[in-house]
């Protein structure tokens, strides 16, 4: 006898400054990828600065945003991580609200390689056409090294993407989880008797934006 699938409900699960966030990340890496290969380093720069104040912004909000997008609420111990992973080999992977304990170490890994590929082209010099507004405060032979790193966390940052984006089309395919989905409308299948968290006014994440914005901006313009 077959078991029988658990009722779900469809709930508001991600708010609007973390859709937002997410949808121009993927824009942004996409755009700093082409602006270099078109040869416009200088837009490539821009959109790294960009890219690290969005970074800055998703950790703030990780911390103080609505309760589904924080940290606290995703970022699970190994016992979850391995729990999760055994029912995913089985077949039968729960319904979760928010990120799932697997889904949730591939988020921080690649908001690491991000802020890790962003930071390091501060600090990139290649000699030709790209110096950092940072590779004055290191020696040569350090710059180049983090402008080597700089290009190669963008190797691995792409393998990443394309694990992450197969994992969502294989979870919409084989167990009816509509992951993509969810982060355009914010509504997510969850079990019928999971309550529907409170969100924040997205007017809220202002403050965090411009917090973001300011840091990156004086670091760039004043250190």
């Amino acid at each position: 006898m077959q078991d029988q699938p658990t009722p779900t409900r469809p709930v508001k699960i991600w708010d609007a400054p973390t859709r937002l966030f997410h949808w121009l990340l993927v824009v942004l890496i996409f755009l700093s990828w082409l602006s270099m290969e078109m040869g416009h380093v200088d837009r490539h720069m821009t959109i790294g600065y960009i890219v690290l104040a969005l970074i800055l912004f998703r950790v703030v909000w990780g911390l103080v945003g609505s309760y589904p997008s924080r940290f606290t609420a995703f970022v699970r111990g190994p016992g979850a991580v391995f729990g999760y992973t055994k029912a995913l080999f089985l077949g039968r992977p729960p319904k979760t609200a928010g990120h799932n304990p697997l889904g949730a170490l591939a988020i921080l890994l690649m908001l690491g390689l991000v802020a890790f590929q962003a930071t390091t082209g501060l600090f990139a010099d290649d000699a030709i056409f790209t110096r950092g507004p940072l590779a004055k405060l290191v020696d040569t032979q350090t710059s180049r090294m983090l402008t080597r790193w700089h290009k190669q966390a963008f190797d691995i940052l792409v393998i990443v993407i394309a694990i992450h984006v197969a994992a969502a089309v294989l979870y919409r395919v084989l167990f009816k989880q509509k992951l993509i989905e969810a982060m355009i409308t914010g509504k997510k299948d969850v079990p019928a008797g999971t309550a529907e968290p409170r969100l924040l006014h997205p007017l809220w994440a202002l403050p965090a934006v411009a917090f973001a914005g300011t840091v990156v901006w004086y670091v760039v313009t004043k250190i």
